[in-house]
């Protein structure tokens, strides 16, 4: 599957070959998000055009898909203990030499590319090769359906670590999609007061069904008292409600860049602390998941075979979806 400023469409290209000490990984299950989305999000079309610019706007398709679980097909010679397993990867590609890489900012690598974005194909396909280092064996007892979301998982484990969140009294997520359901189960895991805020009828009937606290946006006050508010959908109107919720010196923690501009008045005022947060820490979210702490049944709402891949990425967009399944 290809994505470009034009859309979504379904196409044939050579497999990667695997490098010396890359994994070559058989696809299983690939889900879907507003960031993969071919009319909404962060990477599709629109922000392509919205942003669109001659030196970095990509301009080759190219294939989505960041969460997925799947088998290894032929493992690298240094790691046979791969051959079949069952994995997930950490979506990073690294150069492991840089400066950050030796000092253990490998995350923030100055070479990175990020699976599923432009110029660092996806998922969405039969075969890719991926780094050895970045998989993560899945246990027999985890779901596919479970296995797949331990990315958006390990997004909010590493959140929580970044934000000291034991002890805070009060938290809130603030925002949409499985992202946030996610996250607040997280979040509670460690501070008993915990709740999501949004207008997002999907996120607050799943939020309802997972026994996870929830308020509708309109109705929650803007009176300054959240400890820790935890944004995880980007845009400057999120920042600014968070802004409003979040009380004097406190901090909130932004899972998603934010589009457009950021107003610093409130920020300065009331000397709030601003959190960047793009870590992962994949192996703790597949043992919580293995575990049975994170619960994500219902989370994915549609489901597509991979011939109908393209129509998956579309209805990604749909803001009565959470997450979108490819079956492969």
């Amino acid at each position: 599957m290809r994505l470009s400023a034009a859309g979504a469409v379904m196409d044939t290209i050579e497999i990667d070959p695997a490098g010396e000490r890359e994994a070559l990984v058989a696809p299983a299950l690939v889900t879907l998000g507003p960031a993969d989305a071919a009319v909404n999000g962060s990477g599709g079309p629109r922000a392509l055009r919205a942003t669109q610019r001659s030196d970095t706007t990509p301009t080759e398709p190219w294939t989505p898909g960041r969460e997925f679980v799947g088998r290894v097909a032929e493992p690298p010679a240094d790691r046979p203990d791969l051959a079949g397993a069952r994995v997930v990867a950490d979506p990073d590609r690294v150069c492991g030499a840089c400066d950050r890489c030796r000092s253990g900012l490998s995350a923030h690598c100055t070479e990175r590319a990020t699976m599923g974005a432009p110029r660092a194909d996806g998922a969405l396909r039969e075969r890719l090769a991926l780094p050895a280092t970045g998989l993560v064996p899945v246990p027999d007892e985890l779901r596919d359906d479970d296995a797949a979301l331990a990315l958006p998982v390990a997004r909010a484990l590493h959140a929580a670590w970044v934000v000291h969140l034991e002890g805070r009294p009060y938290v809130t997520v603030l925002g949409a999609g499985a992202e946030a359901v996610i996250a607040a189960q997280v979040m509670a895991r460690l501070n008993a007061s915990v709740r999501i805020v949004t207008e997002h009828d999907a996120t607050l009937a799943a939020a309802d069904r997972l026994r996870v606290r929830h308020r509708r946006l309109e109705r929650v006050g803007r009176r300054g008292d959240q400890d820790v508010i935890v944004c995880v959908d980007s845009g400057a109107e999120s920042l600014a409600v968070a802004c409003a919720m979040v009380r004097p010196r406190g901090k909130i923690v932004t899972l998603a860049p934010a589009s457009g501009p950021v107003a610093l008045a409130p920020i300065v005022e009331h000397e709030i602390t601003i959190v960047g947060c793009r870590g992962v820490r994949l192996r703790e979210a597949v043992g919580a998941l293995a575990r049975g702490e994170i619960a994500c049944d219902g989370l994915i709402t549609h489901r597509f075979p991979f011939h109908r891949a393209d129509a998956a990425v579309r209805a990604a967009a749909d803001p009565g979806t959470l997450r979108v399944a490819v079956e492969m």
